[in-house]
């Protein structure tokens, strides 16, 4: 058995544009646990924008794609806690992972490189989608968009007493006030998708605009 623990990075969250759910999704991320024919495993991020084709090696299965989750109705975070435990030496994907990489092998058909799947594989490939069907590896952690955290209902220039800035405010200062956010968020045990600097730096561009 194989602990694959090191494909999972310290968070994984997938965004969607736009970050506002109401209105139509222009592109989204996916989180994809991959299986290379070389037998590298790896968890991969995607965007979607629609329309997408699917790579050559994926549609002829000689790299093997599977959906952990994805954004499209809304920015997600990835429960890493819940995938390490079970990507470890003896948990349940790694066991699965394994089979299946034991019994994928790439071969000519005639026309492509094709990949091939023993019964046993096939079979631990079917209990595999089962087990990351219905967002199983989905945080129940609450995302904000980084707007809406900033921002809310508030006026541009309430925001910036809030967070005690003014159009004159130096990199510094926006730098400290990020990092005092990013403070509260740990603290609340929330995520926050999108940029936090940006959106401070386009809220203070507003009120300059009105100012002016």
């Amino acid at each position: 058995m194989t602990d694959y623990t090191a494909i999972v990075s310290d968070s994984l969250l997938l965004e969607r544009t736009p970050a506002d759910t109401s209105l139509a999704c222009r592109s989204h991320e996916a989180a994809l646990l991959v299986i290379d024919e070389n037998g590298t495993v790896s968890i991969k991020t995607r965007t979607y924008v629609g329309g997408d084709g699917t790579p050559a090696n994926e549609w002829h299965r000689r790299t093997l794609t599977y959906h952990l989750a994805d954004a499209q109705n809304g920015a997600r975070a990835l429960d890493i806690d819940h995938l390490k435990t079970d990507l470890a030496d003896g948990g349940r994907l790694s066991i699965l992972i394994d089979c299946i990489r034991a019994g994928h092998s790439v071969e000519w058909d005639g026309s492509n490189h094709v990949g091939r799947l023993t019964e046993d594989a096939q079979d631990a490939e079917r209990e595999l989608r089962d087990l990351i069907n219905d967002d199983a590896y989905t945080s129940t952690v609450e995302v904000w968009d980084a707007g809406a955290w900033l921002i809310g209902d508030n006026s541009d220039q309430d925001v910036l007493r809030e967070l005690k800035l003014t159009t004159t405010a130096t990199d510094a200062d926006i730098a400290a006030v990020v990092d005092a956010q990013k403070g509260e968020i740990k603290r609340q045990g929330i995520v926050v998708a999108g940029d936090l600097e940006n959106v401070i730096r386009e809220v203070i561009e507003r009120v300059r605009e009105d100012e002016a």
